[in-house]
């Protein structure tokens, strides 16, 4: 009749021993293990928050490499004036007209002036470009400097003058128009463009990424005065 209560107390004891030693485990093994699991989350999480933030910064970094490289396509960092003669020559050949009396002169202006004053530059476009970085500084409103280039135009018709006038304005660059006058000799004109470059934004770097001016490439001949007459065979 003894045994029952002993075997009652030893059982007991025994649970005892069993769940005292499932918490020691649980404390010395498992809650550890829980605590760096839940710092290495903790870790994760607040990596995933700065990578995030590093690639927020990168697009933006790159958003304003990409505006750069815009505005140096309208407004680039050299005057480039001898493709721009190329492309002029170009547009005389197009519209049959023919140029003459060139000349060159050169002035400072403000940028937002000129982007806003341009019909294909939007609002946005002007607000976003209006400041510029160079160093690290930034520049509100800088001054930027133009060509000027009067031409004597001499076009078969009204409409071939419009033709290179128009072909001019579709260049990447800003082309701007400032008069065009009629003279006294039939179909020819006097015309006045305006272009415009920034040499501060040669701190951007971009100048690999810049369209390259196209040149033509040589003839092939040795002595380019020296013209082949060809010869006609006669019957004798």
């Amino acid at each position: 009749m003894n045994s029952k209560p002993l075997r009652i107390a030893f059982l007991s004891l025994l649970a005892i021993i069993i769940i005292s030693g499932l918490f020691l485990f649980y404390f010395k093994g498992i809650s550890p293990i829980q605590k760096q699991v839940d710092q290495l989350k903790t870790k994760i999480d607040s990596d995933k928050l700065v990578l995030t933030s590093l690639q927020e910064s990168i697009k933006q970094q790159e958003l304003h490499k990409v505006d750069a490289l815009k505005l140096q396509h309208l407004v680039p960092f050299d005057d480039f004036v001898d493709q721009l003669l190329l492309d002029l020559k170009a547009q005389e050949t197009l519209s049959k007209s023919v140029i003459s009396n060139i000349g060159l002169s050169y002035s400072e202006t403000n940028l937002s002036t000129v982007l806003l004053q341009m019909p294909r530059a939007s609002g946005s476009e002007a607000d976003n470009s209006s400041e510029i970085v160079t160093d690290g500084n930034v520049a509100t409103d800088p001054k930027i400097s133009s060509v000027t280039l009067g031409m004597t135009l001499q076009s078969p018709t009204y409409e071939d003058t419009l033709k290179f006038i128009n072909g001019i304005e579709s260049l990447d660059r800003i082309v701007k128009v400032d008069s065009l006058q009629l003279t006294d000799a039939k179909d020819e004109y006097n015309l006045s463009l305006t272009v415009y470059y920034a040499p501060q934004f040669k701190g951007l770097d971009l100048k690999e990424l810049l369209p390259k001016p196209i040149f033509p490439g040589p003839s092939g001949k040795k002595n380019p005065f020296n013209v082949r007459v060809p010869t006609i065979p006669t019957e004798q």
